[in-house]
């Protein structure tokens, strides 16, 4: 036997090698479960390596716990770990270069990684350049959120670049980075970063932020129409101008990125799903068929059950759960608990650990855009798919109802919020009052209930499901206008002229019928657009219309079901059906907005996006799922 150990030698030997070289299975394994979030921060012009941390430091404290690595750029091509302010003078294309090295010696070292690039002044100018590059490449698709701060994104004026000569030096005007900034066609410049922002944003969140009081980068460089935000921060006094370690504060250019108001628009902006992501990466939770609330990735089709009590509403249950609604970080739901004699009871769960509390006896929670408090209808009964109570504010954080409102009431579809500032807190919904039926209307209400607007939203035709919205945009307020002597509308009220117009005939789906027995509204995302849902008859599934109500455009909308729920982002819908025989079944279908993609999940119902889905979901055991 011995003259055969050579081969067994040379077996081992082999199979050796093969578990050792680069591309050995448990190598490949390991770059394959790479699938971390990297945050990308980029410094401006006349900045050195060493300042990153103090430049970018309040944002990393609000935006970074959420990212596995906060990584700063270097202008420097021959060292990532340092650079001076003179590597800043160089030409653009040598700072763009620097970037995609960058870049892509993270891909190589997480296959799986998500980028997100925040770039100051010129760093904002570098990383849209590097986007803009990159469009077909293979590295695009690890790019999620692109933010610019002030950033000259369509270029530079001559007199800007005079006005950087004065405040900081001429050798930095005279540089070869402002010299390419003066020389673009600022209007080219300005139609091609709306093209390519148009183009992208199916996969990258692009948003350009800036402050009316920059006279470093004026406002027109910075904005990119339809993807900007801006702020008036102010320039801070008391130092010497004249100092170049003051210029930015002076010229008020560095406000942007220490302002609270810049610093939460910048984290919402880091949050936002793509276009077309949600599809891919969004989280859906749903009443399920055994009355119980389930959570579902899309992407993977991994489901959870949250709770473990309900029961088939068919089976004359207990109880069951309904109106669920996401905490806008993500992490708690709100719901319903609606038992057999019709009382209810609003809960919390916080789907990481799976704790549940009772808040009140109430139904149809929204929360505020912070997250502090939750509008609801407390005491609340339900009646033929109305929910008739007391409007009420929860506090959140003291764990206590804040203020009640009017009573009486009765609603069907939650409220909607405005901003997040506790004095301008307001909230609408559209109601039925029990007391003087037939009578609906809209009210307006402030977090220190019992005040109201004051406006006039009175209607007058009753047996309808009203609904109210606020805009994205906070200054408009969608509703619908039904009375007995013409057909219904949806109207839109803007807070600004104090005037309501009308931006969809329902005759147009109802003919001349005067009302209808069921109405859906949403915004779309960030957008001016409205998803609308008319049903002229009991037995029929309603007519879904997008309606622009900037540009006055209506078009018919493909939904797949009688219930529509738009995305966060307005990127998919989220349509329930229901086929009823001798038991009515329901079927949940999600789409792209803008078509194509579909995830089928069966028996389920009220469905609800979770606002920032995370990477997994989490695993608790549901048994130590509890009620206090």
């Amino acid at each position: 036997m011995k003259k055969y150990s050579w081969f067994r030698h040379l077996l081992y030997t082999v199979l050796l090698l093969g578990l050792l070289l680069p591309g050995g299975t448990s190598t490949a394994q390991t770059k394959i479960a790479c699938n971390e979030r990297v945050l990308l921060l980029l410094q401006g012009i006349e900045t050195e390596y060493s300042s990153w941390t103090e430049t970018f430091g309040d944002i990393i404290n609000a935006a970074g716990p959420r990212y596995n690595k906060v990584l700063p750029f270097s202008y420097n091509l021959q060292d990532r770990n340092n650079y001076t302010k003179k590597n800043t003078h160089q030409h653009l294309s040598h700072s763009v270069s620097a970037l995609r090295q960058t870049i892509n010696e993270e891909i190589q070292r997480c296959p799986g990684v998500s980028i997100d690039l925040l770039g100051h002044s010129l760093g904002g100018l570098i990383a849209l350049n590097y986007t803009g590059t990159e469009e077909q490449g293979p590295a695009l698709r690890h790019i999620k959120h692109l933010v610019t701060l002030d950033s000259p994104v369509n270029g530079s004026s001559k007199e800007t670049i005079r006005v950087m000569a004065d405040k900081v030096s001429y050798d930095l005007a005279e540089s070869d980075v402002a010299q390419v900034l003066v020389q673009l066609n600022q209007e080219i410049v300005l139609n091609r970063n709306i093209a390519l922002a148009e183009r992208l944003k199916e996969k990258v969140v692009i948003r350009t932020l800036s402050s009316v009081d920059d006279v470093m980068v004026p406002t027109l460089d910075a904005m990119i129409p339809g993807f900007e935000v801006f702020f008036n921060l102010g320039v801070t006094t008391g130092v010497k101008c004249a100092s170049s370690a003051y210029w930015a504060t002076c010229a008020g250019h560095e406000q942007i990125l220490h302002a609270q108001s810049a610093i939460r628009t910048i984290k919402e902006a880091l949050a936002e799903l793509p276009h077309g992501e949600a599809l891919r990466t969004g989280e859906i939770a749903y009443t399920g068929a055994d009355g119980n609330i389930w959570l579902a990735r899309l992407a993977t089709g991994e489901k959870r059950k949250l709770t473990q009590d309900g029961q088939p509403i068919e089976s004359y249950a207990r109880h069951w759960y309904s109106n669920l609604a996401w905490s806008p970080d993500g992490t708690t739901l709100a719901y319903t608990r609606i038992k057999a004699d019709h009382s209810t009871e609003l809960l919390l769960t916080d789907v990481f650990s799976g704790r549940t509390r009772v808040v009140a006896k109430g139904a149809l929670p929204s929360w505020s855009p912070s997250g502090e408090f939750i509008v609801f209808l407390d005491s609340a009964t339900q009646s033929l798919g109305f929910f008739v109570g007391t409007i009420a504010v929860f506090d959140v954080q003291r764990q206590r109802i804040l203020s009640h409102g009017s009573s009486n009431v009765a609603l069907y579809y939650p409220p909607s919020w405005s901003g997040d500032d506790f004095d301008n807190l307001w909230f609408v919904y559209a109601a039925t009052d029990t007391n003087r039926s037939p009578y609906s209307r809209v009210e307006v209400a402030h977090i220190g209930l019992p005040r109201t607007s004051g406006l006039d939203f009175s209607l007058t035709y009753d047996k309808q499901f009203f609904n109210a919205q606020w805009s994205p945009s906070q200054g408009k307020i969608a509703y619908m206008s039904a009375q007995r002597s013409r057909p219904a509308a949806v109207m839109v009220y803007d807070s600004a002229t104090q005037t309501s117009t009308k931006v969809l005939d329902v005759s147009m789906s109802c003919g001349r019928e005067m009302g209808m027995v069921d109405f859906q509204l949403s915004w779309l995302g960030q957008t001016s657009k409205l998803l609308v849902g008319t049903a002229c008859r009991q037995d029929e599934k309603p007519i879904f219309w997008r309606v622009d109500t900037e540009n006055n455009n209506v078009q018919r909308f493909t939904v797949k079901g009688a219930i529509a729920v738009p995305s966060f982002d307005g990127g998919a819908i989220a349509a329930v059906d229901y086929t009823c025989r001798e038991k009515c079944v329901s079927t949940l279908t999600i789409t792209n907005a803008s078509g194509g993609g579909e995830v089928v999940i069966n028996q389920a119902d009220s469905p609800a996006w979770n606002p920032k889905p995370p990477q997994v979901l989490a695993a608790h055991n549901p048994g130590e799922s509890r009620t206090t």
